[in-house]
């Protein structure tokens, strides 16, 4: 998969999980490399392929705006985790974040939360889809 011509804003280490939809496939593309460095490739006229440090991949289909409709905030659960190197790195990924926000279209960015440890927060992107980043380390 071909890099990105020029350094993302966010310096992430890995690619955790995901589920992704989408509207727009070009400015899906460019949030997905601009903003969070992921490799990207187009695999069809409605669908990218992404993926980051890992042959992990995860497939982006573009759907109907009918899917997306009010009531569905259930969708926060469905997200892409990225992982930074600490609780710190995640703070300033949001900082990043809120900086950058209009700039990439970005509905919403959530507030800093704590968990067993680990320190995260949510990016909600142009297209409804939910962006864990986290300090989570992952083992692999």
């Amino acid at each position: 998969m071909d890099g990105t011509a020029t350094e993302p804003l966010l310096a992430l280490d890995f690619l955790s999980h995901g589920t992704v939809l989408m509207d727009d496939l070009d400015a899906a593309r460019r949030f997905y490399e601009e903003f969070l460095g992921l490799e990207v490739v187009k695999t069809s006229q409605i669908s990218l392929a992404i993926r980051l440090n890992s042959d992990t991949s995860v497939a982006c289909v573009a759907l109907s705006k009918l899917v997306r409709r009010p009531g569905r905030e259930y969708l926060r659960y469905y997200n892409i985790g990225l992982t930074v190197g600490d609780a710190g790195d995640v703070a300033d990924a949001r900082g990043l974040a809120l900086e950058h926000k209009d700039a990439f279209e970005m509905r919403d960015i959530g507030e800093l939360t704590e968990e067993h440890g680990r320190v995260s927060f949510l990016i909600e992107d142009r297209d409804g889809n939910f962006w864990q980043i986290m300090n989570d380390q992952p083992t692999h």
